[in-house]
């Protein structure tokens, strides 16, 4: 009678201690995979965020002081939370503004596009559209389509200067 007592009190151990080790390792597993799913949301969503800055950006005939902070902080968004293509995109973008005050922004578009949807789980043609309407206070000014093989554009920026 006593070793079958000993046998049970040693299966019950045995057990419960199995049943600690597996629910320590499925806590820290759980805890690990929730870390990374908001690692995730956070870059997510602070690229989508960057790259409505750009779309917004690439539409003006001139950047205001504020939208050009906005610009820069979209650039230094894609450079923290990009990946290596999107990053080398945003640097030569980044550049451009820098030495030449106007950049093209249609590959940055493109790609931060393209991983936005994979991101998100998003399928359907890789449709590339833009679509805006110029305020009634810009004068007209015709500009080579994105179809046409030309990119969307921002326009100079002088300190003082507006829309």
């Amino acid at each position: 009678m006593l070793v079958a007592a000993e046998t049970i009190l040693l299966s019950l151990a045995s057990a419960i201690a199995g049943g600690l080790v597996v629910a320590f390792a499925n806590h820290l597993m759980t805890r690990k995979r929730e870390l990374e799913a908001k690692q995730r949301e956070i870059a997510l969503s602070r690229l989508v965020e960057a790259w409505l800055a750009l779309d917004a950006a690439s539409e003006k005939p001139g950047i205001r002081d504020g939208d050009l902070a906005k610009l820069e902080e979209a650039i230094r968004t894609i450079v923290l939370f990009g990946e290596d293509q999107e990053i080398d995109i945003a640097i030569r973008v980044g550049q451009s503004m820098a030495s030449e005050q106007k950049a093209q922004f249609t590959d940055l578009l493109v790609a931060l596009r393209k991983r936005i949807r994979a991101s998100m789980g998003i399928r359907g043609k890789d449709r590339h559209y833009w679509f805006a309407v110029k305020p009634p206070s810009t004068p007209a000014t015709p500009e080579p389509s994105p179809a046409q093989g030309e990119g969307r554009e921002g326009v100079s920026h002088k300190k003082g200067e507006g829309v």
